[in-house]
């Protein structure tokens, strides 16, 4: 559970060589910021840093006004400073317990001219942090840019501003920037939404005037939003209750019907049956099939032939005898 009082504030800031024309001008903004956010109720902390060819830490977390001095020089190593202050705002919330934690968290670049530098990030890298942060943690980012400078910020993933390249212009786009974090950090902690117009107009009472607007949209939308979710809501919930309630008369009809039938039972006696005896069951006797043999045929046996019995000579003798005497 994060700190609901706790605002943190990032403040990435071009010092290149083409901020000289309107220095003045810009030191004047953003000191003119800092001292209105930290005379506000709640608790803040800022981290400011500039950035050219290289990246510089100005102020981190601080809890108490600090005074800024812009000194334009170099080139405009945009993507280098934003992805190297992810990781370090980053790295230093994640060092404080959660109780401890900004429940808000906003970082804003301001810039006037375009990517020239970078030698450490590109475009998709850094916006794939920026979507991560936002999605994950809830962190709001702000691009504001001159001119067309601005449209650098659709990019990487942020909302644009748009100012006037001139000294008005620069005074303007951080007093509406001063204007939107205030209404940020009044919102409670849940509805907190940071809201700057497309086009910074000059002048103080235009600038604030398109914040107010550009909040008023943003409130209505999520009030608009907060009573659709609370209509489905209760919808829902009437629904829930007439299934419940529907689901509690079926069981109760069905526990009375169950109860009857018991009642109903219990005061007819129910005959007990004493256990039939069952008759040892008889086999019946198996019989057995008469197994058949099949005849046995024999062969027929084959008779010999008679054997001529050899004449011996005495029955020649006696034959002759006889044929002799019948003559």
């Amino acid at each position: 559970m994060t700190n609901p009082d706790y605002t943190h504030v990032v403040l990435i800031i071009d010092r290149s060589g083409s901020m000289e024309n309107t220095r003045e001008d810009a030191q004047g903004g953003i000191n003119a910021l800092l001292r209105e956010q930290y005379e506000l109720p709640g608790k803040l902390t800022v981290t400011l840093t500039q950035f050219n060819t290289e990246t510089d830490t100005v102020a981190r977390m601080a809890s108490k006004p600090l005074k800024y001095t812009l000194k334009p020089n170099g080139g405009t190593a945009l993507y280098d400073a934003v992805g190297k202050e992810i990781q370090r705002t980053g790295e230093d919330l994640s060092s404080l317990p959660d109780d401890k934690r900004p429940s808000r968290v906003l970082i804003a670049i301001v810039t006037d001219g375009e990517e020239n530098s970078s030698r450490e990030f590109n475009r998709d890298h850094v916006r794939s942090m920026v979507d991560h942060q936002r999605y994950a943690y809830n962190w709001a980012f702000q691009f504001i840019g001159a001119e067309e400078a601005a449209w650098q910020g659709h990019d990487i993933g942020m909302a644009a501003s748009q100012y006037t390249r001139n000294g008005a212009g620069n005074r303007s786009a951080y007093q509406a920037m001063s204007h939107a974090i205030s209404q940020y950090r009044e919102a409670p902690a849940d509805m907190a939404i940071f809201e700057m117009p497309t086009f910074i107009e000059e002048g103080v009472n235009s600038a604030v005037g398109t914040v107010k607007k550009a909040t008023a949209t943003a409130k209505k939308t999520a009030s608009s939003t907060a009573k659709r979710v609370s209509a489905t809501a209760k919808s829902a919930s009437a629904s829930a209750k007439s299934v419940s309630s529907a689901t509690a008369k079926t069981a109760s009809a069905k526990t009375s019907n169950t109860v009857n039938k018991v009642a109903s039972t219990a005061k007819t006696p129910v005959a007990v049956k004493a256990p039939a005896k069952k008759a040892p069951a008889k086999k019946a006797p198996v019989k057995k099939a008469p197994v058949k043999k099949a005849p046995v045929k024999k062969a027929p046996v084959t008779k010999k032939a008679p054997v001529a019995k050899k004449t011996t000579s005495s029955t020649a003798k006696k034959t002759a005898k006889k044929t002799t005497s019948a003559k």
